[in-house]
């Protein structure tokens, strides 16, 4: 068992994983998986830009097995099914690699981001060790999605390159928690002993200014936000200049809310989104010693409901009343806002991010109706069916209607 084990832990090891990676890498660019990949976005972007983004194929009503409710069957061609399945499950595997792999895929989506010039903060191997394996959803691949998502985000809302920078590095680091249990989720407080130690802060390049900003803006990112985590986080910004206080309760909002909790969902398909509910799942099971909790449990749907509403954000707005009287406004864009004034900037990415997002909410609704009825693998398998059938609609919408939006 020894020389068993000894290859096992090879196998685990960042330096096989990084080998891995740059393979699979280097056979994406072989295959020209990037412009297939690019092609289903545009798909997306194209349908989404002209507002019709469709509710999947129409079919007949019928009864899920073994329940009681009703439910639109969702009919999809057999030639088209077979080919979203050839170059679906590449896609899914390209979009959704673990460790460095996915850390890779971010920097080349996001090339100017902190995630796109990691180097520059860490070697490779020790940015992988500050993400024990075994965790799916608070992975290397998600701190380094979160980094290319906050940059973007940064910019196409129009903030100077110097910020989004800055923004894309502390979302880097906010899951920077090595020492975890493998398989459970990051805790904001150990990531925050790390901006005690002078040689982490030196690798980031801050200042005591940008430190205390950075403190702050990862509190934000504490889940559930409420209690003691709105108090620590009132706290640090009481800290800091007027200015900078300011500056974080805005962004810190927009990195907790639209780059850590929904950057996957509006970027990425509906596979990977149920993929990484099932991971968190796991994770919060793993920590509350409760084995049996499953993607059912998390309420997918409710949560993509309240992402990026009032509600999301009324401790920012308490706080900011708090800090600088009752009138004061804070510039915290909802949802849909948010989709507007990206599309204003760029309207491609605006209608693809919003395409995204209304496939993978409508699709954990689909989900979560059938799952009172089905068991999770069946109920999973007919969402994924769903979705992908809204994916190909939107592709034939493209093919249809050329015209950039």
């Amino acid at each position: 068992t020894g020389p068993r084990r000894g290859m096992a832990r090879a196998f685990q090891s960042p330096v096989f994983e990084s080998v891995r990676a740059y393979a699979f890498l280097g056979l994406m660019g072989i295959l020209a998986l990037g412009p297939l990949g690019a092609a289903m976005d545009r798909a997306l972007v194209m349908a989404g830009g002209q507002g019709i983004a469709p509710h999947g194929v129409e079919g007949e009503t019928g009864t899920p097995k073994g329940g009681t409710g009703t439910h639109t069957k969702r009919r999809v061609a057999t030639s088209e099914q077979g080919a979203l399945g050839a170059w679906g499950r590449v896609l899914r595997a390209a979009g959704d690699m673990d460790g460095l792999g996915g850390v890779l895929q971010a920097a080349r989506e996001a090339p100017r981001s902190a995630v796109g010039n990691l180097e520059r903060y860490f070697p490779i191997p020790d940015f992988l060790r500050a993400h024990p394996p075994g965790s799916r959803y608070h992975s290397s691949a998600h701190s380094g999605e979160v980094s290319a998502a906050t940059h973007d985000l940064a910019r196409l809302r129009g903030l100077p390159e110097e910020d989004a920078r800055f923004l894309s590095e502390v979302a880097l680091i906010h899951d920077w928690d090595p020492h975890r249990v493998p398989g459970t989720p990051a805790r904001v407080d150990a990531t925050m002993e790390f901006l005690d130690d002078a040689r982490f802060v030196e690798r980031m390049g801050w200042d005591r200014r940008r430190t205390d900003m950075a403190r702050a803006l990862i509190l934000r990112t504490q889940f559930p936000f409420e209690g003691d985590a709105v108090t620590a986080y009132r706290t640090h910004l009481g800290r800091l200049t007027r200015e900078d206080a300011a500056f974080v309760l805005r962004e810190g909002a927009i990195l907790s809310e639209y780059a850590d909790k929904g950057g996957a969902y509006m970027t990425r398909r509906f596979s990977v989104a149920m993929d990484r509910v099932e991971a968190l799942a796991r994770e919060f099971g793993t920590a509350s010693g409760n084995s049996r909790l499953s993607a059912r449990d998390l309420h997918s749907a409710a949560f993509l409901d309240g992402l990026g509403t009032p509600g999301a954000f009324v401790e920012d707005h308490r706080i900011a009343r708090d800090l600088y009287g009752p009138n004061h406004s804070l510039d915290i864009p909802l949802r849909e806002e948010l989709f507007d004034r990206i599309s204003t900037i760029d309207p491609l990415e605006g209608a693809s991010r919003r395409a995204h997002f209304e496939i993978n909410r409508d699709g954990f609704h689909y989900y979560g109706e059938l799952v009172e009825h089905l068991d999770h693998e069946t109920a999973r398998a007919q969402a994924l069916a769903y979705a992908e059938a809204r994916e190909i609609r939107l592709a034939e919408i493209l093919a249809e209607n050329p015209a950039t939006p």
